[in-house]
């Protein structure tokens, strides 16, 4: 068998184009697999924040719905205090379900609890508005509200803060 020049060029240019194929599908299929990865772990945390900033916005909804009942007292602030407790059930249930952090599923029971007693102190002054005994909610308000509120917002930007951390630890 005669290997000529022209076949050994031509069988180098052959073997080179092949390298190149190699490497540059490995360089690709390397990108993809970095991106994917990247963009399912932003959408998760970013996911997760969202749903806790919706948290908070519909434990404002909460207190917001029940002073405007106590104030006019007319059932639409019910219906739309109502609609915020499913909001913020919904958003509760999806949080449980893609946290597995120990650390943030521990500040996220004690949000779920706080929220238990808001319920409570916000349906007891509901029905001292129906039962026309505005003195007691008047007092009920002026010592639990803000004082509920505040605990809530802080435990909110405590669960931030440690979701913030572990990103930064992963990146």
């Amino acid at each position: 068998m005669n290997i000529t020049v022209r076949k050994k060029i031509i069988g180098s240019f052959v073997i080179v184009l092949i390298m190149l194929v190699v490497v540059a599908s490995a360089g690709i299929f390397q990108l993809y697999s970095v991106n994917n990865t990247y963009q399912s772990f932003l959408k998760e945390e970013v996911g997760q924040k969202l749903e806790v900033k919706n948290l908070q916005e519909q434990m404002i909804r909460k207190s917001a719905a029940v002073r405007s009942f106590l104030l006019t007292g007319e059932a639409d602030y019910l219906t739309e205090y109502n609609e915020a407790v499913k909001s913020f059930d919904n958003s509760m249930k999806k949080l449980k379900t893609t946290i597995t952090d120990k650390e943030l599923l521990t500040t996220l029971t004690a949000l779920e609890e706080m929220s238990k007693n808001d319920s409570k102190f916000a349906q007891d002054q509901i029905q001292m508005k129906k039962d026309n005994d505005e003195l007691g909610y008047l007092i009920l308000a002026k010592s639990t509200a803000q004082t509920l509120g505040m605990q809530f917002n802080a435990k909110v930007n405590e669960l931030l803060s440690i979701q913030e951390k572990h990103l930064e630890r992963v990146v």
